[in-house]
């Protein structure tokens, strides 16, 4: 099922013929420069934003995403040079506070944006999401990723100054750092943190803080 409000393109996923989640599949006017994401169609949630559902939305400068959100896919807002802001609202959906997965280069280039306005934790899911994301100061509350960072997902995000990883098991991918040339410090909050030697030496250089829980291997 196809439902079309204010310009935004939503894609039901359906169960024995009826919808139980919707998904954000396309942007159908460019030239919008804020966009409102419904949390929810006829009491069906909005769960997901689809791969390269606002891409290059060049007039696109914020975004306001229900806290259903889970997931944002790859290159979903890939190129939006005057995004400035994302805003989550709360919603009444249960879970609603449960991280967002985000796809690779789903903000790249996005080189206006600088804060995402939540306090949902981000699992970052493949390289190069904020890659050239020159203003980028803020992910949400705390900084707060889980998981680990992989290849280049902050390349070039000249402002971003502290990031603090959490979870069970975390992996820093090789140049997981790399083009972050003003951060000062990265914390942890994992029962064990992999990465490889180059990536241990910038963090001994950066003299990082790891909680009493936390093992590095």
């Amino acid at each position: 099922m196809l439902k079309v409000i204010n310009g935004i393109e939503y894609t039901s996923f359906d169960i024995g013929g009826k919808p139980v989640q919707f998904v954000v599949s396309k942007n159908m006017h460019n030239d919008s420069e804020v966009v409102h994401i419904v949390g929810n169609i006829d009491g069906v949630p909005v769960v997901r934003i689809a791969s390269g559902a606002f891409k290059q939305s060049g007039d696109l400068e914020e975004i306001e995403l229900p806290d259903s959100i889970y997931a944002i896919d790859a290159e979903a807002f890939w190129g939006c040079d005057k995004l400035r802001t994302i805003r989550f609202y709360k919603t009444s959906v249960a879970h609603s506070t449960n991280a967002v997965s985000i796809g690779a280069e789903a903000f790249y280039q996005c080189i206006a944006l600088s804060n995402i306005e939540t306090v949902k934790p981000l699992h970052l899911n493949g390289k190069n999401i904020f890659a050239n994301c020159h203003s980028l100061e803020k992910l949400n509350e705390g900084n707060l990723v889980l998981g680990g960072i992989w290849a280049c997902d902050f390349l070039n995000c000249d402002k971003l100054k502290t990031i603090h990883i959490s979870g069970k098991s975390c992996k820093l991918w090789t140049d997981c750092f790399k083009g972050l040339k003003n951060l000062e410090s990265v914390t942890f909050d994992c029962n064990t943190v992999r990465m490889p030697e180059s990536v241990r030496r910038i963090l001994l250089r950066l003299k990082i803080y790891c909680s009493a829980n936390s093992s590095i291997a």
